[in-house]
């Protein structure tokens, strides 16, 4: 929990991953033997890391920790963003000019 307090997302992501993955997450004499509030706050931070919502969880914190001034962001979700988009882009034929093409006109434009 100390990671969250900190707002440095992306060693809280290793750590939560680390102790999902199959060969810690199999043990579960181990498991059984956290309780109560160690487990709570377990539970609370694989929270934060559900794919629903297009992890809506996480980014909600996110803009928290945006408000305070300071964060570590987990980089992986940010990065696997910009190569969906990317993607879409390119499956959609869209290209980034096209977005913003010279003949705009608008107060924004400049004389």
């Amino acid at each position: 929990d100390k990671l969250r307090q900190q707002n440095n997302y992306s060693s809280l992501r290793a750590v939560i991953a680390g102790l999902q993955s199959n060969p810690i997450y199999r043990l579960e004499k181990t498991w059984k033997m956290i309780k109560g509030q160690s487990r709570k706050t377990f539970n609370h931070l694989v929270e934060i890391w559900k794919h629903s919502n297009n992890y809506e969880n996480y980014q909600t914190l996110l803009e928290k920790g945006l408000q305070r001034g300071f964060f570590i962001p987990f980089l992986g979700l940010f990065f696997n963003q910009v190569l969906m988009t990317s993607l879409i882009f390119k499956e959609l034929k869209i290209n980034e000019l096209d977005l913003y093409p010279e003949e705009l006109e608008g107060p924004w434009r400049s004389s």
